[in-house]
Order: C-alpha cells, then structure tokens, then sequence
C-alpha cells in the first residue's frame, strides 16, 4: 500500500460514521486524528440523465460536506495522485495524516513504471 511504504499511519479501511442522521462511509480512517480520506473514482457520479449526474455530484458534496464538520480533516486524492507519489504524500501532510516511519525508498519508484500513473 503505497501509504505505507511513504510512512503514514496505516489507516481503518472503510471507515463507518453516523452523523445528522446519515450514515457515510469513507475509504481511509485515521482514528486518532480523526482523519479521513478518500480515493476518488469518477464513475460513480456518471448516471443515464444530465439531472442524476448533477443529483449524484450534489449529494457528494453534501456528504462530504457532513464529514468535514464533524471530522478533524478530509482529503481527496486520485489514481494518478498516488502512483505519482508526491501529490498523495502532500495530501496526506496538508490534512495532518502522523509519519511513524521513514518511507519505503525501494517500493516507491516502482509505481513510476505504471502506465496509468501518467
């Protein structure tokens, strides 16, 4: 897991949180700081109709909205962000995610060969 090998606290995976009466999942939990973060996939927000598009991505907002005020940070990264590396580890730092160990310099430049890092 490419947050590992930059040194980050492993995070809960598929963190569950109830607030305001909803129930919200997110992809990284970091229980002691109380920092989320989320691996976007942009598929999801594609519906059969322009309105469920703009529905979909309205009802993200609100849910991300919901978990920033009651969460200590949240941050969004994609695909590219992380086979990249360094755009993952300045979300990671910006939000507050703890280092605990040096990072792993011998796995990370094997991401640098993956086509869809580009």
């Amino acid at each position: 897991m490419v947050i590992e090998w930059c040194g980050f606290e492993l995070p809960q995976i598929q963190g569950k949180f109830h607030f305001d009466g909803f129930t919200d999942r997110v992809d990284f939990f970091w229980e002691g700081p109380r920092i989320a973060g989320e691996s976007d996939g942009y598929g999801k927000y594609l519906a059969e109709t322009p309105q469920q598009t703009v529905e979909r991505v309205v009802g993200e907002k609100k849910r991300e909205d919901r978990l920033r005020r009651n969460l200590s940070g949240f941050t969004r990264w994609d695909w590219s962000d992380t086979m990249q590396v360094a755009p993952l580890r300045r979300a990671l730092v910006r939000v507050g995610v703890p280092v605990v160990r040096p990072p792993a310099m011998a796995y990370l430049p094997t991401l640098r060969v993956n086509v869809r890092s580009r």
